[in-house]
């Protein structure tokens, strides 16, 4: 019946929006690094001595051994639920975190002490999130992430207010367990209060009151491919290549995007203003695609979404000084980001269920940590070379049609899952 979908989607809703709150608590968590170090880095750098390059060079450290730690974490994800691993990750997260405030002068204890804070986020990280929503969400899964996506943008907002006010009142060095413990202790709060600690359904059990044999779709736990099956499958593969492919280009743009205006004759004060358009792309693409999303199963809507990085690179080519050229195009570079993430979420859960998502989200996100220290290099090198970005843009464009292609000829979605009123793992506790 036509109205059945919407109605499996509000009782998703009904059921599951505190683990949507849970997930914005993690994500926002996820980000203290990012969003907070930037607050850090002048008094740190009075202190010791270091140079801006030294200081961030921790975050290359984090891209770098999230690669090894993630998919680690995401299998065990799979074989235990996301709460047991979310419980100790979150508070081993801000510990770690308050641990760089430790450093004493020596860039190799700089190092290790990030190895160690990305051993903490791991087992806190965005794939945590993304499978306590996913297992509660099929019909509303597109918004549902979309909305806990979101997080990021909270913490990006209140992030650096909490570390500046850490830092006048107790320092550079409290100021990382500050952040830190704030941010992990109200994320554990909710898991325990919001989040079930059952494991997940076994294979053949989907049936359970139904009293009929399980068959694909009886529980969204337990269905989908194996983590074997999915590396296998040449289509997750080519969904992988294309979203590490595509968030270079989207990661490169966001990272030099003042540079670049600057190059468009817009000056530095009238730049960076400008620049915090792409927040508001972001979290327009994270929902507005997540509510699409979740009402067709046409792969052209993520298709566009991949093209949108070139249309960017397009508009800033043709735009010269301010305009409305440029505002367009910081707006789509926020637009491309939010909604990219968002996808790469759930076009992973389409295609590979929820049996092994973790794991193979867990690579996802890797990969996109990797882009995080890659992208940014990549541009600062074709700047280096060619003294202009010009052909980075010029590249851009048929690079991000080329894997909008790829996106557009995936096969259709399979018919892994179909909503279920069967409690699983990562569902709100019973009240009492």
């Amino acid at each position: 019946m036509a109205g059945q979908p919407d109605t499996a989607a509000q009782s998703e809703w009904a059921r599951g929006w505190p683990s949507i709150l849970v997930g914005m608590a993690g994500m926002a968590l996820t980000g203290i690094a990012v969003y907070s170090i930037g607050q850090i880095m002048a008094p740190m750098s009075a202190e010791l001595g270091w140079s801006r390059t030294q200081i961030t060079s921790g975050l290359m450290v984090f891209a770098i051994t999230s690669l090894f730690a993630l998919p680690m974490v995401g299998r065990l994800v799979d074989r235990v639920g996301p709460r047991r691993v979310a419980m100790p990750g979150t508070v081993l997260m801000g510990a770690s975190f308050a641990a760089l405030g430790l450093v004493n002068g020596s860039l190799a204890l700089w190092w290790a002490l990030w190895v160690l804070f990305t051993l903490g986020s791991a087992a806190a990280n965005p794939v945590i999130w993304a499978t306590i929503v996913s297992r509660l969400f099929v019909r509303g899964r597109g918004l549902a992430i979309g909305v806990m996506m979101c997080g990021s943008a909270l913490g990006a907002a209140c992030t650096p207010l909490l570390t500046r006010w850490a830092i006048d009142a107790f320092g550079w060095r409290l100021a990382f367990g500050v952040v830190g413990m704030t941010y992990s202790l109200i994320t554990c709060l909710l898991v325990v209060t919001c989040v079930d600690g059952a494991p997940p359904a076994a294979e053949g059990q989907a049936a359970g009151a139904h009293g009929a044999p399980p068959a694909p779709g009886d529980g969204p736990v337990q269905s989908g491919l194996t983590f074997q099956e999915a590396m296998r499958d040449r289509w997750v593969i080519a969904l992988l290549a294309g979203i590490f492919l595509i968030m270079v280009l989207v990661v490169s743009l966001t990272v030099h995007m003042i540079p670049i205006l600057g190059e468009r004759g817009i000056p530095l004060a009238t730049a960076a203003p400008m620049a915090a358009g792409i927040a508001i792309g972001s979290i327009v693409g994270k929902l507005a695609v997540g509510w699409i999303a979740d009402r067709t199963a046409s792969r052209l809507v993520p298709a566009a979404c991949f093209a949108v990085p070139g249309a960017t690179c397009l508009l800033l080519l043709l735009a010269q000084g301010p305009g409305l050229l440029i505002l367009a195009a910081i707006f789509l570079t926020g637009l491309g980001a939010g909604s990219l993430l968002q996808l790469s979420a759930y076009l992973v859960a389409r295609y590979v269920g929820m049996r092994s998502f973790a794991q193979v989200y867990s690579i996802a996100t890797a990969l996109l940590a990797l882009t995080g220290g890659f992208g940014p290099m990549l541009a600062g090198f074709v700047f280096d070379v060619a003294g202009s970005y010009r052909p980075l843009l010029l590249a851009g464009i048929p690079w991000s049609l080329a894997i909008a292609a790829v996106i557009a000829a995936l096969k259709p979605y399979p018919a892994f899952e179909t909503p279920t009123a069967e409690p699983c793992e990562g569902e709100l506790l019973p009240a009492g």
